[in-house]
């Protein structure tokens, strides 16, 4: 097992994290899935997109146990498009014997930015700053 820090708040520079175990695994190959960079965009809609989607669900679900599952998702987390990589984790979670009572987030929760004005942000991490830590 290794340890990986999960960090929260990070858009205002707040560190505190916690461990999550995650077991090594022998790493899928995601080269093809790499086609689609992470600033491209992503939809079902589009064919290749599509299949690019289903082979990543196809590494999720041929995962043998949960532990593995996991670090099969930390291992593309940040290596692959964010919006398929959520798209196709999502679908796992569903259909994994496993995961089926994991709650899976909205997406409104998973990518604020992409409901929220830009704006918002900005007051916020400025406010973060003019505010004593222990205060916020």
């Amino acid at each position: 097992m290794c340890a990986l820090k999960f960090l929260r708040n990070t858009w205002f520079g707040d560190e505190t994290g916690e461990l999550i175990k995650v077991s090594r695994i022998s790493v899928p190959d995601i080269t093809p899935l790499l086609e689609l960079g992470r600033r491209d965009n992503f939809s079902l809609f589009i064919p290749r997109h599509r299949k690019l989607a289903a082979r990543l669900i196809d590494i999720f679900m041929g995962m043998r146990t949960y532990d593995d599952f996991l670090s099969a998702a930390v291992y593309c987390r940040d290596r692959l498009n964010p919006n398929m990589f959520i798209y196709a984790l999502s679908v796992a979670i569903l259909h994994r014997p496993d995961t089926r009572n994991l709650e899976v987030p909205p997406l409104s929760e998973v990518f604020p930015d992409k409901y929220m004005d830009s704006a918002v942000f900005a007051r916020a991490k400025e406010e973060s700053n003019v505010v004593s830590s222990g205060s916020r």
